[in-house]
């Protein structure tokens, strides 16, 4: 079976934020350690025990999305939701002109990552 272009976007997309979460939790990590400036070391492997839990589910969507299982579809859909709300909270009500075209190009690409699930429900039909 050919896969459709719109098959392969939404894993590419989910790829490509699994390994931002793996960055932003190696930064997050190397930077306690070399600062110290931890308030509670409970406090930082608590949340990287949350990066490692968010990774790891996230890498089930993308193997579902992958094998083009229905129940993928829902879970990639609402982290790119989650996605927008993040990039308009943090980036676009920021001052910097930087940051609102940081928040612009998350939205597009989470709206063609959302675009392409819808489609590759068709074509998985």
């Amino acid at each position: 079976m050919k896969r459709s272009p719109f098959t392969l976007i939404a894993p590419a997309v989910a790829a490509l934020q699994i390994l931002v979460l793996v960055v932003i939790a190696l930064i997050t990590l190397i930077g306690s350690l070399v600062t110290g400036e931890v308030d509670s070391w409970v406090n930082l492997w608590v949340e990287l025990l949350l990066y490692l839990i968010f990774i790891a589910g996230y890498l089930l969507v993308l193997r579902g999305l992958w094998q083009l299982r229905t129940w993928a579809r829902a879970p990639m859909i609402a982290i790119q939701l989650i996605v927008i709300g993040i990039s308009y909270e943090d980036f676009w009500q920021s001052d910097p002109v930087l940051w609102k075209i940081v928040a612009v190009a998350l939205t597009l690409v989470s709206l063609t990552a959302i675009v392409a699930t819808l489609k590759s429900e068709n074509e998985s039909k």
